[in-house]
């Protein structure tokens, strides 16, 4: 039986947050038994969610500020707005690739702002690492990105329809999973948020509702790069697939975070470095065959 498309953009958009929920909790349980712990149920994330909804907003000068308190509810808004444009295309218009570049880059920058909005120090030390970081990896991001599209030579994310770009852009691949590892927050990059050193880095300060939109805020950026994972480096699946890949491409982030150590920030800069020079040898390269 064929839903109507109308229907099926209506359950999409009801289902991006649980679902996204859903994936991190998946992430954390594969986390633990990759680790030998058992771990987390997979639906905690939600029930963790709608507790911070229950609980009372706590007494503290930050929130005298009207941006600590607005902060987290435009931080999942842009991160809502991520997938608008895959895997259904939603917003569709030429060099809408850019577009999202940017909701990209403003929702990291808005995750800078937490930081700084709060009145604690470990909230500003995460923060003040976090934008260090910024310099490099979002430059980087933004290079890959056009780099595919240069090579597809497409302006569109909708008209985006190549298979195994893995096998055609190795380099583009590698340094994609660097890059998705440090703007997802998790080790080796997950230098911002480092818990066991600055507690819970830009959360630190929050709690109920805006604790709950910045967790949520979270797991919608995992699984929008799970999906972006699968869309630009193997294929554009139909959505029952990409229901099935997504969790295969978060046990895959799971499997990076639970093998790897965290870098200090003059490593992470460093190592940013070298695949900042990486992905510009691939993007020349990738011109001068192109054009």
């Amino acid at each position: 039986m064929n839903l109507d498309p109308n229907i099926v953009k209506i359950l999409y958009i009801l289902l991006i947050v649980p679902f996204a929920l859903v994936m991190e909790g998946i992430r954390r349980k594969a986390v633990a038994r990759m680790q030998n712990r058992i771990g987390p149920p997979i639906t905690q994330p939600i029930y963790d969610i709608l507790k911070l909804f229950q609980k009372k907003k706590s007494d503290t000068l930050a929130q005298e500020n009207s941006f600590f308190k607005v902060v987290p509810f435009l931080t999942f808004c842009v991160a809502f707005s991520f997938f608008l444009f895959i895997p259904l295309s939603f917003i569709s218009f030429k060099h809408d690739f850019i577009f999202l570049i940017y909701l990209l880059v403003l929702e990291s920058a808005l995750f800078v702002l937490a930081g700084f909005a709060g009145n604690n120090p470990y909230s500003a030390i995460a923060s003040m690492r976090e934008l260090i970081l910024m310099v490099s990896y979002e430059m980087i991001f933004t290079i890959i990105i056009l780099t595919l599209f240069v090579y597809e030579e497409v302006l569109m994310v909708s008209e985006f329809g190549a298979m195994f770009m893995l096998l055609k852009l190795p380099i583009a691949f590698i340094c994609f999973i660097a890059v998705m590892a440090i703007e997802i927050r998790i080790t080796p990059y997950d230098t911002a948020a480092a818990p066991t050193e600055v507690l819970e880095g830009v959360e630190t300060e929050y709690s109920g509702k805006g604790l709950a939109f910045l967790h949520i805020s979270d797991a919608l950026k995992l699984t929008f790069f799970a999906v972006l994972f699968i869309y630009f480096f193997f294929g554009q699946f139909s959505l029952p697939w990409m229901l099935l890949f997504v969790p295969l491409a978060v046990v895959f982030f799971s499997f990076v975070q639970a093998t790897t150590g965290r870098y200090r920030v003059d490593q992470t800069f460093k190592r940013l470095t070298f695949f900042l020079i990486l992905i510009l040898i691939e993007f020349v390269r990738i011109k001068f065959i192109t054009w």
